[in-house]
């Protein structure tokens, strides 16, 4: 049995590779395989452009993207003539059964880097396979794409991603500034809103009618 592995980690690669099912099904061992350095590594920062009225824009960060793995499997058996049926039949297990509703189940690799996360199946490419006269496969060929399994329940509901934009949103409206001494209207404005001429807008919702008025330590809004 051997199998050919696209792997992201630049270490030499152990002899055996272990795909345990997560939920309930079978192991397969994968012996005698070479590694080469993947390009997809995944796990990329996710960033969004927020808004501010009167404000530069912010960059949040707001979470990685799932990791993404492609396995490359050649399985031959000997001696020569030997079926791998069984070992087909356990990696389209793998896939679920979209069609009946059934996901795929999460996978570990016990492999390198590979171990740090648990794995989905994405799709599933099959090369040609060698057949004998009974129809039972003696050696098969398949890429695999894989996703990070995330946990749904660290997943946020859409009720509680409303509530969280909806607190972020009215966070963002508004803000408070103490006075300092040698600040002015003008300047506060340039600092927080982008400009000077903002300062009319500060001096209306702080019901200010003259802005030379302003002293240290008072607390002003800022919209």
């Amino acid at each position: 049995m051997s199998a050919t592995i696209e792997y992201w980690a630049r270490q030499k690669p152990p002899e055996l590779m272990v795909v345990e099912n997560l939920d309930g099904g079978p192991t397969l061992e994968l012996l005698g395989f070479d590694a080469e350095e993947i390009q997809r590594q995944g796990g990329d920062p996710i960033w969004e452009t927020v808004a501010r009225p009167h404000r530069k824009t912010a960059r949040v960060w707001v979470g990685n993207d799932a990791h993404e793995r492609r396995l490359d499997i050649e399985i031959n058996r000997t001696p020569a003539g030997g079926s791998v049926l069984g070992e087909y039949d356990l990696i389209r297990g793998w896939q679920g059964n979209p069609d009946a509703g059934v996901a795929p189940p999460r996978l570990r690799i016990r492999w390198g880097m590979w171990q740090q996360q648990v794995w989905q199946v994405d799709r599933m490419v099959w090369g040609p396979m060698d057949t004998r006269a009974d129809g039972h496969p003696t050696g098969l060929q398949v890429t695999i794409d894989l996703v990070e399994a995330v946990d749904p329940d660290l997943a946020l509901t859409a009720a509680e991603e409303a509530d969280a934009a909806t607190t972020d949103t009215d966070a963002g409206q508004e803000q408070t500034y103490v006075v300092r001494p040698g600040d002015t209207l003008s300047s506060i404005a340039a600092a927080l809103l982008g400009g000077w001429e903002h300062w009319t807008e500060i001096a209306a919702l702080n019901g200010i009618v003259d802005p030379r008025q302003i002293q240290a330590g008072q607390e002003l809004r800022i919209p």
